[in-house]
């Protein structure tokens, strides 16, 4: 079909050609028609640009070929591209539609419109469209400015087209296909008036609405031309020139930073919602969190607000990475958007309050990447500081507001607002009336009057409960260091810290005297206390206290001592369990087998690494998918290595694996600027011990062992493991929960119906007596038969039991839980577990 009745085929008003254009794409038809060899296969090298490549067929024809034939030969070209089912099947005609486009021709306003023309009538969406715009936006941008005008329309149509197409080969081709039109349609950057389309556009639910929120706010003087800019960084480093063209842009902007904040924090609220994936895959779903032209605004609005000395840069900047960084729908998975995280860290990197914030990202950040990258970070800044990472750390906590007793009281009109820190870790915001009486929520009138100020304290408690959450990990941590504090270093970074106090108390520590270590527990009136009560003088130097490093006798006596006051710890240090080197490991030299041959649920085995801190290659049906490999490096040089196989399983279906074998432990020594493996026999105790505890963690949470429901579903593979594991012997961890509950049973209501052994706790009920496995939280019923019962996804809590550890939904609060549930075994009301009672 010739183009003339190509286009005139179609039913759009002002389609026809001009008749001497018409003419002239007859001739040229007739010239190149014939060479056209659709069945020879065509070389790459045969790009049939004529300067180029003079002896390819169209080469050949159009050698002699003036500035107007050139031009109708690429119009005949973008027919060839828009008639045939697919780009690919015109293949020789859009390499040399490509080359002409790049050609300084003197195209005319006609001619471009036809190019234009046949590239949008083909419709959106078609994965060819890269293929087809190339030849008219290359038109346009040689035609004088005073022609574009009449062309806005057709080249604002083929925009909307590009930016809903999905078929580019990168989201960077797309982006500057669009910038190259926002130019055309716009002018240079200076002069627009609006917000270009191609920024925050319907690609993702944060355009749209960021557009309907802020309105004309987008539009005010300077703001396009900032947002403009702002697109265009090259990388969360962008060059000097641009940050301080970045800069001027800013402050000449109406409102620029009030835009730009406000942008921001609604990009913090952001989350993804479930879309029909745009790739013509029928019922597939995909979810988006930024689109790609999005994230790029975003990461240079980042960088340029991170040349400010505003003092909500930082916090809020620290918020975004967490966003950017978690996985979607808040999974620890692949982050939402590494172009945002990167920038956040790179620019949260070079502020003076970055330290806390880049140590909230090493706890709430799980990409190894990303996480590699905020520990770069923290190295620099401390090199600059002259001290190591972990003094950096210590000493960069702020206050977050709180007086010396943890507190920040605020006057709101008759009332008091209390945001209070307290021991292990609690934090509270609380409302006083005159009389002094608390309240559980915000008084009517507080909300009416003062409802910015309790907006600004529940974003402070926030804040709070994260930072507690950073400082309770990067304590912890420490317990696998051989670390000690001057006295009154220890005083001023750890005891009287209003936000670390509320952790360091009710913690054991241990205090230098005459060369000897004496332990005492840090009480909430400040003092370190021994077993006996008397008050310990701190002085020379102190450390945390690791059950390692005491006898058996001092373990027992400081777990006993906590549970007779009922001091609940912010993590498990005087009921930890500890790891010494076995003979076997000894024997085996370089590595562990003894948590190996193990059957763990996959996905949520690799989510627990992850958390705790071990990151590497995951599990997959690919190639190399078949063996996974954490590691976790220490502050003293070392590194635990744990290895894992995937356990191939039909009902994966090729997709995510369900099932993984746990295998060997290693340990390695950074050395001449690498890692170098080291026999067991060399590795620290502490950091044996931590590291070995995680993996007894990873197995004894995640192992189907673990899961009572998994016999019942019918799964009879690795049946024999899951019976084995099941009701055997026990771990440490599952030793260290049996001497806790040796001294809490003797506590309970339902002490007298309970009794321990080895591996159980028997509970007594008037159906039947069950014991419950201290490891797995599995029950056999008399006469050893199994009950299954699946806890449920609320927390159990009773405030009449005190626990020691795993506060929130560990291992000892379930088999409490199951405890109280068998021994009132009559009042149980579930069918799928009375039916299994009755049973005989």
């Amino acid at each position: 079909m010739r183009l003339l009745d190509a286009i005139r085929g179609r039913a759009h008003k002002g389609l026809d050609v001009p008749p001497d254009l018409a003419r002239r794409l007859a001739e040229v038809d007739d010239l190149l028609r014939p060479v056209e060899n659709p069945r020879r296969k065509v070389r790459d090298e045969e790009i049939f640009e004529p300067a180029r490549y003079p002896d390819t067929p169209y080469g050949r024809a159009l050698v002699d070929a003036d500035d107007e034939r050139l031009r109708t030969a690429a119009l005949w070209a973008q027919r060839h591209l828009c008639s045939a089912p697919h780009a690919y099947d015109a293949w020789p005609a859009m390499r040399l539609a490509h080359a002409l486009a790049r050609r300084k021709l003197a195209w005319t306003a006609d001619e471009v419109a036809v190019a234009v023309r046949l590239a949008v009538l083909r419709g959106s969406g078609d994965h060819d469209l890269p293929m087809r715009v190339t030849l008219p936006i290359g038109a346009a941008e040689r035609l004088p400015r005073t022609s574009i005008p009449p062309l806005s329309d057709l080249l604002a149509l083929l925009r909307s087209q590009v930016a809903d197409a999905v078929g580019f080969y990168t989201g960077e081709e797309r982006l500057r296909y669009t910038r190259r039109l926002d130019a055309l349609l716009e002018g240079p950057p200076e002069s627009l008036l609006t917000l270009p389309p191609s920024l925050l556009h319907s690609g993702d639910a944060l355009g749209p609405a960021l557009r309907a929120e802020l309105g004309d706010r987008l539009d005010a003087p300077g703001i396009p031309a900032l947002f403009l800019h702002a697109a265009k960084a090259s990388g969360p480093r962008p060059s000097g020139k641009w940050r301080t063209t970045g800069r001027g842009l800013l402050d000449e902007a109406q409102d620029g930073l009030d835009v730009v904040r406000e942008v921001l924090q609604r990009t913090v609220h952001h989350r993804e919602q479930p879309e029909e994936c745009r790739c013509g895959i029928d019922g597939h779903q995909d979810w988006v969190w930024l689109h790609e032209s999005t994230a790029r605004l975003i990461r240079g609005l980042v960088v340029l607000v991170g040349e400010t000395d505003e003092h909500w840069v930082t916090p809020l900047l620290g918020e975004l990475l967490a966003v950017a960084g978690s996985g979607l729908g808040g999974s620890a998975g692949t982050p939402r958007d590494l172009v945002v995280s990167n920038a956040a860290i790179a620019v949260i990197a070079e502020r003076d309050d970055a330290v806390p914030y880049l140590s909230q990202a090493c706890t709430r950040l799980k990409h190894r990447a990303l996480r590699k990258g905020v520990s770069a970070a923290l190295q620099a800044a401390a090199e600059r500081a002259g001290l190591t990472v972990g003094q950096l750390a210590e000493r960069s906590v702020p206050a977050h507001g709180l007086g010396p007793d943890g507190r920040s009281i605020v006057q709101l009109g008759a009332h008091t607002a209390v945001l209070a820190l307290e021991r292990p870790g609690t934090v509270s915001l609380t409302f006083r009336t005159t009389a002094g009486r608390d309240l559980a929520s915000v008084p009517a009138a507080v909300r009416n009057d003062f409802g910015d100020e309790v907006a600004g304290l529940r974003a402070q408690v926030k804040e709070l409960k994260r930072a507690v959450t950073a400082e309770r990990s990067r304590i912890e941590e420490l317990l696998a260091e051989d670390r000690a504090w001057p006295a009154d270093e220890w005083a001023t970074y750890y005891r009287d810290h209003p936000v670390v106090g509320a952790l360091a108390r009710g913690l054991l520590w241990q205090s230098e005297h005459d060369g000897e270590w004496r332990t005492g527990l840090l009480t909430d009136d400040r003092r370190l206390v021994d077993l006996q009560g008397a008050e310990l003088a701190v002085s020379g130097c102190v450390r945390l206290w690791h059950p390692l490093r005491a006898d058996t006798d001092e373990v027992g006596a400081w777990r006993e001592h906590l549970l007779a006051d009922e001091v609940r710890q912010p993590f498990k240090q005087a009921f930890r369990e500890i790891y010494r080197l076995t003979d076997a490991e000894v024997e085996t030299g370089d590595h562990s087998n003894r948590f190996a041959a193990h059957v763990l649920r996959a996905p949520q085995a690799q989510a627990l690494m992850r958390t705790r801190g071990w990151t590497g290659d995951g599990l997959g049906y690919w190639e190399g998918g078949y063996e996974g490999h954490v590691t976790k490096p220490f502050a003293s040089g070392w590194r635990a290595e744990f290895f894992f196989d995937l356990i191939p399983d039909e009902a994966d279906g090729y997709e995510t694996p369900s099932l993984a074998g746990s295998d060997q432990v290693r340990f390695s020594r950074h050395q001449d600027g690498g890692w170098v493996a080291r026999p067991l026999t060399e590795v620290p105790p502490l950091v044996f011990t931590e590291a070995m505890r995680d993996v007894d963690l990873f197995v004894g949470v995640t192992s189907i062992a673990a899961d009572p429901a998994w016999i019942t579903r019918g799964a009879r593979t690795h049946e024999t493991y899951w019976e084995h594991v099941s009701f055997g012997a026990l771990t440490e961890a599952a030793a260290t929960r049996r001497q806790a509950l040796e001294r809490l049973v003797p506590r309970l209501r339902i002490a007298d119906r309970c009794a321990l052994t080895e591996r159980f706790l028997e509970v007594r009920g008037d159906l039947r007596t069950y014991k419950i496995h201290l490891g797995s939280g599995n029950i056999l019923m008399t006469p050893d038969e199994y009950l299954c019962i699946v806890p449920g996804r609320a927390q159990w809590k009773d405030p009449k039991v005190y626990l020691p550890f795993e506060d929130g939904g560990g291992m000892l609060s379930v088999i409490l839980s199951k405890a109280f549930l068998l021994v009132d075994d009559t009042s149980i009301t579930d069918p799928s577990i009375t039916s299994q009672i009755a049973r005989r």
